[in-house]
């Protein structure tokens, strides 16, 4: 068995093989940018513990890069997943955790021998008429992404970075890959541009002086006059 640190340099890294459909739009001194990943399935990390296959890549470098095209300085950052059995998770990239612990907790609450109504035959059967041929019963990965984590999660942007704490990443789990090539995740930035961050401290600077030299002059004019005898 491989020790812990090196699985964690062989694991490999969620590759995000395209942006699509990006959205820029600046209204007085506030700026948003959107912008869609999508996510390459079949590179992503993958562990089987106890029958429960979960897929995982780290996406803080890939929410990084967005940042950095949306030239905002500060502001806010949301990142939404697509899809109801993935979800995003603000956590350690260890590989114990993320390979071994994460599984095990996830099968010992939703375990296999038990029915889930979501996989009702009926439902179904009506499913894969109607919508797809594949569609298959998996009522338990609708709950383990329910609880894991959530479809999308808000970050502080400060100085064109994402806040984190140290052991902090954004982590894209998968919990019902099969079949699925892709997935999207879509990343919005709000707040202030390069360009408007700075001709608003340009502003804020031109009067902060006006007011301070308006300010002499009043006291200036309201100067009391001595009378010459």
């Amino acid at each position: 068995m491989q020790p812990l640190e090196l699985l964690s340099n062989t694991r490999r890294r969620c590759i995000v093989v395209k942006r699509t459909r990006y959205f820029f739009e600046e209204r007085g001194y506030m700026a948003s940018y959107s912008q869609d990943i999508v996510i390459d399935v079949d590179r992503l990390n993958k562990t089987e513990v106890f029958g429960v296959s979960i897929r995982w890549g780290n996406l803080t470098k890939a929410i990084g890069k967005v940042v950095l095209q949306s030239k905002i300085v500060q502001g806010v950052i949301l990142a939404q997943s697509h899809h109801t059995t993935t979800t995003l998770l603000l956590n350690e990239d260890e590989s114990g955790l993320l390979e071994t612990d994460i599984g095990k907790m996830l099968r010992r609450l939703f375990p296999a021998v038990i029915r889930y109504a979501h996989d009702d035959e009926e439902r179904l059967a009506y499913l894969r008429k109607t919508v797809d041929p594949e569609e298959h019963g998996n009522g338990d990965r609708h709950c383990m992404a329910a609880l894991l984590g959530q479809p999308s999660i808000p970050l502080v942007l400060q100085g064109s970075t994402p806040v984190l704490g140290r052991w902090q990443s954004v982590l894209f789990f998968d919990l019902d890959a099969e079949g699925r090539h892709t997935r999207r995740v879509t990343i919005h930035v709000q707040g202030d541009g390069r360009l408007l961050v700075f001709f608003g401290r340009l502003k804020n600077a031109f009067f902060s002086l006006w007011r301070k030299s308006s300010r002499v002059r009043d006291e200036e004019n309201f100067r009391p006059h001595t009378v010459q005898n």
